[in-house]
Parts: C-alpha cells; structure tokens; sequence
C-alpha cells in the first residue's frame, strides 16, 4: 500500500485537487440558483487537475473521466456557439464601426439599460460591444471616438438585414422609441453612469 501511495502520491494528490474544484463548483451553481445571484466557480480547473492525475499513471485511457467537470462540455456546446452567433451579430455593425473609424475603448464606468418603466440592466460599458439582450428584438452598440460625443448603434429588430441607426447621446444618455421589449413597444433610455 505505501509502494502505490508514495508512486502515486503526485497523482492522488492531483486527483484529489480536482474533485475539490469539481464539487465546489457544482455547489456554486446550487448557491446562485439559492440567492438569486450567480455565484461564479472556478472552470476547467477540476477537470485539468483529473486529466493530469490519470496522464501520469498507467492508466491514460481514464484521462477521459475530466470530463466529469461540468464547466469544459459546457463551454463546448455552449461558450463557442454563442461566441458564433455573437461575432456574427458583431458583423452587422462592422460597416458602421469602420465608415467612422469608431475604436474598441473600455471606461471605468456603468451603464444603465432601461425599458420602460419598470425594466433595466446594468453593466461595464465598452465600446463596440454589441449588446444582445435575450427579449429584446432589438442590438445595441455604443460608439465613440477620443474627444467626440458617444452615440447609440440601434437595430430595431434583429431579424431584419436593417443597417445600424445611430443615435446621438444628449450627455450622458440617449433614447429610442418603439423599441420592443417582452412583446412591448417601449422607450429605451441609455444611460452612462459616472462613478
């Protein structure tokens, strides 16, 4: 028994590591599910650890088992496709991005997305990133070049082959009409947050 412990102990050890990783990130996803908020894990890194665990033994044909970490068939079937979709969504504004040289430039600071009344997300705002929200018809960009106004990219519906509208930014926000959103014709306002 301390023969295969101590030829092994690297391996076990590894092993162990990843089934850590494995279960702490299954129970990141129950934590988020329970709080309402995502609660990121670690990816890959379970799965790594369990891939080199059984690539230094003489059993290599268990190599396979790191697909137990649910994070790297999820990035397969899932991460790349919408990377697909999204750099094809991407491509629609390509045409305006270049026809006014707008450059990819990243702030320090917030924006606010607002339907409506009653619906609205926040997040980082970086510019020449589309943004695709999940019941909304509509794509959105925000462009801006060094010492100009920035201005909103808006494709009503994300179905039609439509070019870009832009927007100009009255400050620090813009808006558009008829913009639906769940079904509704709403108002979008866009809003940049100074922090």
């Amino acid at each position: 028994m301390n023969e295969f412990v101590s030829k092994y102990c690297v391996s076990i050890i590894l092993g162990f590591i990843g089934v850590l990783y494995i279960v702490f990130n299954i129970s990141a996803v129950f934590a988020s599910k329970k709080e309402g908020r995502f609660i990121s894990g670690i990816p890959f890194m379970g799965g790594v650890h369990i891939f080199l665990a059984f690539l230094l033994t003489p059993l290599k044909w268990l190599c396979f088992l790191c697909l137990l970490d649910y994070t790297i068939p999820m990035f397969l079937f899932t991460f790349i496709p919408e990377m697909i979709d999204y750099q094809k969504v991407q491509r629609r504004f390509k045409r305006v991005f270049s026809k006014y040289k707008y450059k990819g430039e990243y702030e320090q600071k917030n924006i606010e997305f607002k339907f409506g009344e009653n619906e609205s997300f926040e997040m980082r705002l970086l510019y020449r990133y589309v943004y695709a929200f999940t019941d909304c018809a509509a794509l959105l960009a925000i462009c801006k070049n060094k010492g100009e106004p920035r201005v909103l990219a808006l494709i009503r519906d994300k179905t039609s082959g439509n070019e870009p509208e832009l927007i100009p930014f009255e400050g620090d926000s813009a808006s558009a009409d008829d913009i639906v959103f769940k079904g509704e014709s709403l108002t979008l306002t866009v809003k940049v947050k100074n922090e």
